[in-house]
């Protein structure tokens, strides 16, 4: 049930409504998928998109948890899932080929728990082609002095967005001319 919306050919390129702002997009609760449990967002890194930028010193940090690369075709996904403060533990019948592992959980003010996690999984065709869509129109939209080297680090985010109100985002490196095919 959670991971039918991943097939979406529905993807759109975000842009900032206000240059002087820093905010993507502003997120309103939407109807939670169990009692008390809300799939509030993921965001999503697809394996082409986990690149290496030279003497970046943040990947010496040893307070971020960093998650293994996922093979070339399938994707990093981290799901935000928010519990209500009254309601406990759900049992999921978790696909067995893709493992799940819980980044981290805490507790807001209010006594909802915040929960992230982890798991990998792979891009069917339509979303590799909506990919290589948002893809092709970032890089066409690019000033002509936009540094692309991957020392600058240079990334976007796609967004797809449901009629629920849930939000799938898409993490992309801008390094390079793109592809024709990319996952």
């Amino acid at each position: 049930m959670l991971f039918e919306k991943f097939d979406s050919a529905d993807l759109r390129l975000v842009n900032l409504p206000d240059e002087s702002s820093r905010i993507i997009d502003q997120w309103v609760q939407h109807t939670p998928f169990a009692d008390g449990w809300t799939d509030a967002l993921t965001v999503v890194v697809p394996s082409a998109d986990v690149v290496d930028v030279p003497g970046d010193e943040i990947k010496k940090m040893q307070t971020i948890r960093w998650t293994a690369e996922p093979p070339w075709g399938e994707a990093a996904e981290f799901r935000i899932t928010l519990i209500e403060k009254d309601q406990s533990a759900l049992l999921f019948d978790w696909p067995a080929s893709r493992r799940l592992s819980v980044i981290g959980a805490y507790r807001v003010v209010t006594g909802t728990t915040v929960v992230v996690t982890h798991h990998r999984t792979e891009l069917t065709d339509k979303v590799v082609q909506a990919l290589t869509r948002v893809r092709a129109e970032q890089y066409a939209g690019l000033p002509s002095n936009f540094s692309i080297s991957p020392e600058t680090g240079p990334r976007t985010v796609a967004t797809a967005r449901f009629a629920d109100g849930y939000r799938i985002y898409y993490d992309l490196a801008l390094t390079g001319p793109p592809p024709t095919t990319w996952p």
